[in-house]
């Protein structure tokens, strides 16, 4: 079975593509063997300090990691420190760096659970040598429940109420490898769970996309402008290609309808200044945005 994978990674994706897939594939398969120096790491490492913290977990040599961006992420951990949950909850803990994050901010008592799929794209569960890994993030008083489960499931959802025990959630994070469906609407007993606890939720009733149309369409675009044209291997490779299609293709050089066929940072920029012109007006028309030939043209939004 993985002598024909080869063979057709070979055949398909030529010499160059194998390599750089079979040196990860060896990577994965063997990274247990750094599991000591990561473990001793990390118990090393006693700071609470956001930056000390980000920069300590982009170490390559450490076994876990965030796929969060580095200045995103702080912004968040800032906010987070400011509050000092005493109860975080986790789902999708991929390589343990969100979970590694959230132990800094958190109060020196916080009990933080992360759930993560058996055999997920991101995560894969929990190995034995990967528990004491993450569970070295405990600070002081802290407890980490790691549950290796579907976060679908109602079972699962009992181990949750069983280990708050009646605490309420201060922090729910979602990430990692949930159905479409499910990252885009939630399931009903987790919405029910920010409910009890007083949460904001944030989302779009299931089936009507008009009440988030915007954003929608900026993903349709996002799908079928960058993603679905390219085949990347990893997030390391995604990352700089999407960052660039959106900070460059669509905020300086796509031209959008519904902002009289201006780029978004143009019409930002005339905005700023009141210099805008009303949409669609005789001094700006289709004809005359497709005058512009280092401009994409896009459909309205």
């Amino acid at each position: 079975m993985l002598i024909e994978k080869a063979i057709r990674i070979l055949r398909e994706e030529g010499i160059y593509i194998f390599f750089k897939k079979s040196f990860r594939y060896l990577q994965d398969k063997f990274q247990f063997f750094l599991q000591p120096y990561s473990l001793f790491k990390i118990k090393k490492f006693t700071s609470t300090d956001i930056t000390e913290s980000i920069n300590f977990l982009f170490n390559k040599l450490l076994l876990i990691k965030a796929y969060q961006i580095p200045e995103e992420i702080s912004q968040l951990l800032q906010i987070l420190k400011e509050r000092k949950p005493k109860t975080i909850l986790e789902i999708g803990t991929a390589n343990g760096g969100t979970l590694f994050l959230f132990s800094r901010i958190a109060s020196d008592d916080a009990t933080l659970i992360s759930i993560d799929l058996p055999r997920g794209r991101f995560g894969g569960g929990y190995p034995i040598w990967k528990i004491p890994l993450y569970k070295s993030f405990a600070r002081k008083n802290q407890k980490i429940h790691l549950i290796g489960a579907d976060s679908h499931s109602q079972e699962t959802l009992e181990k949750v109420k069983n280990i708050l025990n009646g605490k309420k959630i201060d922090f729910l994070f979602i990430d990692g490898d949930h159905s479409y469906q499910g990252v885009q609407y939630c399931d009903k007993e987790y919405v029910e769970i920010l409910k009890e606890n007083s949460i904001q939720i944030s989302m779009s009733d299931k089936g009507n996309p008009y009440q988030n149309n915007i954003t929608e369409s900026f993903f349709k675009t996002l799908k079928y402008n960058e993603v679905y044209l390219n085949e990347y291997d990893d997030f390391e490779e995604a990352y700089p290609n999407i960052e660039n299609f959106i900070e460059v293709v669509y905020q300086k050089k796509r031209l959008h309808s519904s902002l009289g066929y201006l780029p978004s940072e143009e019409f930002e920029e005339k905005f700023l200044v009141g210099q805008q012109k009303p949409l669609f007006s005789e001094n700006r028309s289709k004809n005359q945005a497709l005058e512009c030939p280092e401009k994409v043209l896009s459909e309205p939004g």
